[in-house]
């Protein structure tokens, strides 16, 4: 469940991430947000008057209860608590014993994988598959040795996170102008989208287009930007803070700290994963 922080409307769909009714940006509930719980009150015993108590007291067909069934009560429950304790560590066994064996699988593949050679081709090896093992046939006299693999080119790390950091930064600039068009560009065409999972272009821009419309201004500052690319110089992460102000039909304002997973497509970073990493304030 999720709650606004400025109207305090409660949302049961987890895959919202704006309030329908002012667009603030959806968190968790708080526990004083949980409703309490009353439980009913022990009811009153009006005591017996002591002449009502020793009359009570002296009538004959008062019967004690034997002690047998007492203890017999005391083993059932004692039986039912050392079954209940049986039954724990059964399962507790199993859990365990279930854990150490796919531990062992995961090994076991892994050291599998290790030892396979690799078939597909890595995107940074730009020329090609790796040539196999040189075949045991006798080769004609025309037949040409065969050629090395190119080595793939060296990734300059430091112009591949300068221009995600351009990229970074221009994304924000969109929204500031409420560019709708300019600021989607920025996606690609499947992203991980919060919690939900591989959301085409279009159901992301949905969702922003909600947010846009409810307010005529918007600024976004960014900073402590941290960007690091992969071996590959194709895969790239921008983690940041972005502090919010947005002014319409509702305002809006906050701080979270924000995460960008973006990939190198036709000279261009595109946006492949956007979440929140923590949230610092929301108004």
């Amino acid at each position: 469940m999720k709650i606004c922080p400025t109207c305090r409307t409660q949302y049961t769909d987890d895959t919202l991430q704006f309030c329908l009714q002012d667009g603030s940006l959806l968190i968790a509930p708080l526990p004083a947000d949980t409703p309490t719980v009353a439980f009913d009150e022990t009811p009153t015993v009006v005591r017996a008057s002591d002449s009502q108590v020793t009359a009570r007291a002296t009538q004959p067909d008062v019967k004690a209860i034997p002690a047998f069934k007492k203890k017999r009560r005391r083993s059932v429950i004692v039986s039912v608590l050392v079954a209940c304790a049986t039954l724990i560590l059964l399962f507790a066994g199993a859990a365990i014993g279930y854990w150490i064996y796919q531990h062992n699988r995961r090994e076991v593949a892994n050291n599998n994988s290790a030892n396979t050679p690799n078939s597909k081709q890595s995107p940074g090896n730009v020329s090609g598959y790796f040539p196999s093992s040189t075949p045991h046939s006798t080769a004609s006299p025309t037949s040409k040795p065969p050629m090395p693999p190119e080595t793939p080119p060296e990734t300059d790390q430091g112009s591949a996170k300068q221009a995600v950091s351009q990229s970074v930064y221009s994304w924000s600039s969109a929204a500031e102008t409420g560019d709708l068009d300019s600021y989607m560009g920025k996606y690609a065409d499947t992203v991980d989208y919060y919690n939900r999972s591989a959301l085409s272009r279009s159901q992301v821009r949905n969702d922003k287009a909600r947010a846009f419309s409810l307010y005529s201004s918007m600024r976004m500052t960014l900073s402590d930007l941290n960007v690091s690319v992969d071996e590959t110089g194709t895969r790239a992460t921008a983690e940041f803070d972005k502090e919010w102000d947005f002014r319409g039909k509702k305002n809006s304002s906050g701080k979270v700290r924000s995460q960008l997973r973006m990939k190198l497509d036709g000279g261009r970073w595109l946006i492949t994963s956007e979440r929140d990493t923590r949230v610092y304030y929301t108004n």
